[in-house]
C-alpha cells in the first residue's frame, strides 16, 4: 500500500485512497479479482483494529463492494 502512495497520517486512508489504490492494482498492475479481494480483506482488518483502538472513528472500506471470484468448474 505504502509502495502506491505514501501516507503520513491514518486519516488519509480514506475511501478515495483505497478506491484509487484498487484501480490502480487492477488497472496498472493487472491483479486478479482475488487478489484484489485479499489485499481488501487485510485492509478491512487494520481498519477494523484502529477503529477498535480508536484510533479512526470509521472504517473507510466499509461499503466498498469486493470483487466477485469467478467459481472454478471441476473437470
Amino acid at each position: 500500500l505504502l509502495k502506491y502512495k505514501p501516507i503520513q497520517y491514518i486519516e488519509e486512508l480514506n475511501r478515495d485512497f483505497i478506491e484509487s489504490f484498487i484501480i490502480h492494482g487492477k488497472i496498472d498492475r493487472k491483479w486478479a479479482p482475488k487478489t484484489i479481494k485479499n489485499h481488501m480483506c487485510s485492509l478491512s482488518l487494520f481498519l477494523k483494529w484502529c477503529v477498535n483502538e480508536k484510533i479512526i472513528e470509521v472504517n473507510p472500506i466499509l461499503g466498498i463492494p469486493k470483487p466477485r471470484i469467478p467459481k472454478r468448474s471441476m473437470k
